[in-house]
């Protein structure tokens, strides 16, 4: 899979933020931190996006939205960028960034979704591209301080039309 150019950027973003914090830190520290380098970077970015809830084409309540902790948008380019703190991912990490990543393809044509551990002994970051499915997502960077930690090779999901 061919990977965005504005994708390695922000894997550089969050191997600088990871540096500045390596032995973790909570969300919202690093969320910020990462926030602020991507800005240094001059990229749009924008914090705790609603994310939309569409059924039959009609937009459900507030109470049925999430919200991406990052976005980063680039032309007609539009990153969701997820962070998690703790030991490892876990399948439902991967599950909630492919929701989002499926409700952004119906308004969005070039969705990309990143998935970025800021753990306990290393970071990960995952990247995943949306066209008419969820491409294969792949693990971009992983930088260990102890232990090496690959929770998951790849992912398939299919966008619902």
């Amino acid at each position: 899979m061919e990977v965005h150019p504005v994708a390695l950027t922000i894997v550089e973003a969050c191997r600088l933020v990871a540096a500045e914090f390596p032995l973790g830190a909570r969300e919202q520290v690093v969320q910020s931190a990462l926030e602020a380098e991507l800005q240094l970077a001059r990229l749009t970015v924008r914090r705790e996006v609603p994310v939309p809830i569409i059924y039959r084409d009609m937009p459900l309540g507030h109470d049925a939205r999430g919200r991406e902790d990052l976005v980063v948008i680039d032309g007609d380019a539009y990153f969701i960028l997820e962070l998690k703190q703790g030991a490892r991912l876990a399948p439902k990490d991967f599950q909630q960034l492919y929701r989002y990543m499926i409700q952004r393809t119906r308004e969005r044509r070039h969705v990309h979704g990143m998935l970025v551990l800021f753990g306990e002994t290393h970071t990960e970051v995952w990247y995943a591209r949306a066209g008419e499915t969820i491409e294969r997502v792949m693990l971009l960077s992983s930088e260990c301080a102890a232990t090496p930690v690959v929770t998951h090779q790849e992912y398939t999901v299919t966008a619902r039309p």
